[in-house]
């Protein structure tokens, strides 16, 4: 009741007139009851003066006090009592002469003490002798035969009657001008109040898209509150249709994706599927089915649990059967407590990797039987040969020489690319970088580079021999386009920082060499790719085949990490990261 506008104006308009009611039953009967009792104490003192003067007049005789007063009493309707100095009763107008003798000594009564000291008391108590409550009022009246006191005195119960008289009608009055601002109070909230409820019953049916009447009646500000409902409304209905538009578009658009999308709540029900995703769940899934049960690769089921708790995922998978194997790259987010995953095929990328690193490592073999060959063919001329023949043969060999070293590398990045990691052993990453470091300061020149090292005391990894190949390749990298740069001038420098990051160590090198040309971050990466495509192999002495980098990556990823560019910016440096996992748990 009090939640609605009709209880609390109504309560605001009963709460004060409840409350003057309170305060005038309080104060106003209060201060009536006192004005009545000194009207009624000043009436008592004339008619005490009246009857003191008819007392000088009969004596003290009962008999004449009685055919003196008696009819005064009975006239004015107050009771009249004499008392003489001893405190005995000469005379009372309720009681009989016969009875006098009997009444008590009136000395102890306080307003006829007070009398007898002051000339006039008064007391409000309850009579001894009739039991009744008076009002008394007491006069001293001098007599030849000593001082008596006249006494005249009301019951209090007359004028309480009119005092509850008085709370009757004010009560009645009250009650009535209540009833009547409630009444009306009701019916003014209801000309304001109904409307509004008319508003609440009708903004249901702005859902269904339906029109919002204004109300039909009403003050000016429900009207207003109406036309502005109805606007918000009709801007809300379109705001939904285009919404619905846009979820049918997107839909539509999820669906004919060639990549699989799946969308999971917070409470762990699956939203949306598309049918690509289809092999990973199970056909009868519909939306609100629990992940649980809709999922069935374990790997997709352990990433939309990382989802729901915030983050990313990007991992692949492998999907087999009797007849197949498929492989997918999955990508997810999670999103205010949501999951959104996302995978696509990449079987035939998968295999045509395969399928090339088959080919590598077959016409790698296949080239090291005739590069032998060549080389033995070339060193036994190279004996019998005079000059320039002798500067042609040496020229085949170094020719020999390069293809052998390629080959050998493609061999080593071929093997890497497919999980191979030879036989792991611990060993000291901060001692790998030093001793590379170290060899690479051949190609600094006499320090037109300077290589600077922050290292760990020691750095303890499980891992393959070759990890030595890859922070080379890395350093080395760094070294020769630095150098490239400056040409003989000094000012090259190349930062190598080693770091422990908990489960797995990173290793940062930065130079302030050319740069890495935009558009080419992840192309450097590929075999055979290199950063300064606009110089030829020739001009550098120690030229490399653009395999560098994808050996690094290789072997680093075969570890458990990575190689990735981290920042470049062309003509004033590029700084690489490459991490791997200590992996000392698996021995």
């Amino acid at each position: 009741m009090l939640r609605s506008i009709r209880g609390q104006v109504t309560l605001l308009l009963a709460l004060p007139l409840v409350t003057l009611v309170a305060l005038w039953w309080i104060f106003a009967l209060k201060d009536t009851r006192g004005h009545l009792e000194d009207e009624t104490r000043s009436n008592l003192s004339a008619l005490s003066a009246s009857a003191g003067a008819l007392v000088r007049l009969s004596g003290t005789e009962p008999e004449s006090l009685d055919r003196v007063l008696g009819h005064w009493a009975s006239d004015t309707g107050v009771r009249c009592t004499v008392i003489d100095r001893d405190g005995r009763v000469l005379w009372d107008s309720q009681v009989p002469l016969e009875g006098l003798p009997s009444l008590e000594n009136h000395l102890t009564r306080p307003e006829v003490r007070r009398a007898f000291e002051a000339g006039e008391g008064y007391s409000v108590r309850r009579s001894d002798t009739t039991g009744v409550e008076y009002l008394y009022e007491a006069r001293r009246v001098e007599l030849p035969g000593g001082p008596t006191v006249v006494r005249v005195s009301l019951e209090r119960n007359r004028f309480e009657g009119v005092l509850s008289s008085l709370r009757m009608r004010l009560l009645t009055t009250l009650g009535a001008a209540l009833l009547l601002a409630l009444g009306v109070g009701t019916w003014w909230m209801r000309r304001i109040t109904g409307p509004i409820l008319e508003l609440a019953r009708t903004a249901d049916r702005a859902e269904a898209g339906e029109d919002i009447p204004l109300p039909p009646g009403g003050p000016n500000e429900v009207r207003l509150l109406g036309l502005s409902i109805r606007r918000m409304a009709r801007r809300l209905n379109r705001a939904m249709e285009d919404l619905e538009e846009e979820r049918r578009t997107l839909k539509g658009l999820v669906e004919t994706m060639p990549v699989g999308v799946l969308m999971v709540d917070r409470q762990r029900r699956v939203l949306f599927f598309n049918d690509p995703m289809s092999d990973l769940m199970r056909s009868d899934s519909p939306p609100g089915t629990p992940v649980e049960g809709a999922v069935r690769h374990p790997k997709l089921m352990d990433a939309v649990d990382q989802l729901l708790k915030g983050g990313q995922v990007e991992a692949t998978l492998t999907q087999s059967d009797a007849w197949s194997e498929r492989h997918y790259l999955m990508r997810g987010v999670g999103v205010q407590g949501s999951a959104v995953v996302t995978v696509q095929d990449i079987t035939q990328r998968v295999r045509g990797e395969e399928a090339l690193r088959r080919f590598v490592s077959d016409v790698g073999h296949e080239f090291q039987t005739p590069l032998t060959v060549i080389r033995g063919a070339a060193e036994l001329l190279r004996d019998y040969a005079l000059g320039d023949n002798l500067m042609l043969i040496d020229r085949i060999l170094e020719q020999q020489r390069r293809l052998t070293d390629m080959v050998d590398r493609l061999l080593l990045l071929t093997r890497f690319e497919g999980g191979d990691l030879g036989d792991p052993r611990e060993l000291d990453l901060a001692d790998l970088v030093r001793r590379a470091a170290g060899d690479a300061s051949w190609l600094a020149r006499d320090g037109e580079v300077q290589v600077e090292l922050s290292l760990p005391h020691e750095a303890p990894v499980r891992a393959s021999a070759e990890m030595e190949a890859a922070v080379r390749n890395l350093i080395e990298n760094a070294v020769k386009y630095v150098r490239s740069k400056f040409d003989r001038s000094p000012g090259g420098l190349v930062k190598v920082t080693l770091e422990d990051q908990g489960d797995r160590y990173s290793l940062w090198v930065e130079d302030n060499g050319p740069g890495v040309p935009p558009g080419m971050e992840e192309q450097i990466f590929q075999r055979f790719r290199r950063g300064d495509q606009h110089r030829s192999r020739s001009s550098e002495p120690v030229g490399g085949y653009g395999l560098g980098l994808s050996i690094a990556r290789g072997i680093a990823r075969a570890h458990g990490g990575d190689v990735r560019l981290e920042w470049s910016q062309p003509g004033v440096g590029s700084r690489f990261l490459l991490w791997v996992s200590k992996g000392l748990d698996k021995k």
